[in-house]
C-alpha cells in the first residue's frame, strides 16, 4: 500500500456506563491505493499515537502509542482501539502512522 487517507473518532464511555471505563480510538481508511494506484486490497500495518498527558507549558506532552493490523477491502478499512479512558487523547491529538509489512 502506498497511499491512504484516515480519519480519527475519539469516544469516552459515559461515568453512568459502569464498570472499565474506556476511551475508544476509531480509525476509518478511506482511498487505501497500492503501487499500481488500484485501490488497495489486504492487510497493513501501522503505528497510532495517541497524547496521554497534556501539560502546561514548558513541559512537553506525553504520548503512548501501538500497533494495529489492519484489512482492507476495496481500499477501506476500519479500526477501533480501546484503552483505559483518558480525556487527553482527543483527535486532534492522535497519528497514524504507515509501517513496513
Amino acid at each position: 500500500m502506498e497511499k491512504f487517507n484516515y480519519n480519527v473518532k475519539v469516544e469516552h464511555d459515559s461515568d453512568r456506563s459502569g464498570g472499565n471505563k474506556k476511551t475508544h480510538i476509531k480509525i476509518s481508511f478511506t482511498n487505501a491505493r497500492g503501487g499500481d494506484n488500484k485501490l488497495f486490497t489486504g492487510e497493513q500495518r501501522f503505528k497510532v499515537e495517541y497524547r496521554i498527558a497534556d501539560y502546561p507549558w514548558p513541559f512537553p506532552d506525553e504520548y503512548a502509542s501501538a500497533e494495529i493490523t489492519v484489512s482492507f477491502n476495496n481500499g477501506k478499512g476500519e479500526y477501533t482501539l480501546s484503552v483505559d479512558r483518558n480525556y487527553s487523547i482527543t483527535s486532534g491529538t492522535t497519528r497514524v502512522i504507515k509501517l513496513a509489512n
